[in-house]
């Protein structure tokens, strides 16, 4: 059974808000010559769709764009419904690394362009925990709430402590942030 693998920004998040990680060592990285799993969807219809409309070319653009690993995002919806999504993207990416973004933040992007979020902390809390729940052992990379480090860094967003909490036992966090 393959060791599970978080990469959590949330550690790396902490880490910088309370000045620990310019102190930390570097480390290996935890990510070198793992294979990314691809996510199967649009692409294919607009692959399809172009053909239809005689664009050959453009199609065949496409089709190389969805050869490429990319990352699931994981947006809103409820604990178990949020479960069921990671659990089936982990399963489709066939023991390769599944990438996942969660971005559901509580005042996401504290008002900005992607403004919105669930409603607290402790729907915030649950919800990451049905992330958490749906990872089963596979090799996953989770960005956490992209925009949310800069804005934390700069005192405008609250901090992200409950999902660092919902990492797994025997998870991996990368302080990745640099001075």
């Amino acid at each position: 059974m393959r060791k599970p693998l978080a990469v959590l920004c949330a550690a790396t998040l902490a880490a910088v808000a309370t000045g620990s990680c310019s102190s930390t060592p570097r480390v290996a990285n935890p990510l070198a010559g793992a294979a990314l799993a691809v996510v199967p969807g649009a692409a294919a219809t607009a692959s399809r769709q172009l053909k239809v409309a005689g664009d050959a070319d453009a199609a065949r653009l496409i089709e190389r764009l969805a050869e490429q690993p990319t990352a699931s995002w994981v947006t809103d919806g409820s604990p178990q419904a949020v479960k069921a999504k990671v659990r089936a993207v982990v399963r489709a990416a066939a023991g390769r690394t599944a990438v996942l973004v969660a971005y559901d933040l509580p005042g996401r992007d504290c008002g900005g362009y992607s403004a919105g979020g669930t409603t607290d902390a402790s729907r915030y809390a649950a919800w990451v925990t049905g992330i958490a729940a749906g990872l089963e052992q596979a090799s996953v990379i989770i960005v956490l709430e992209p925009d949310a480090v800069p804005q934390t860094l700069q005192g405008r967003c609250p901090p992200l402590n409950s999902a660092t909490a919902a990492a797994k036992p025997g998870s991996t966090a990368v302080c990745g942030v640099e001075g």
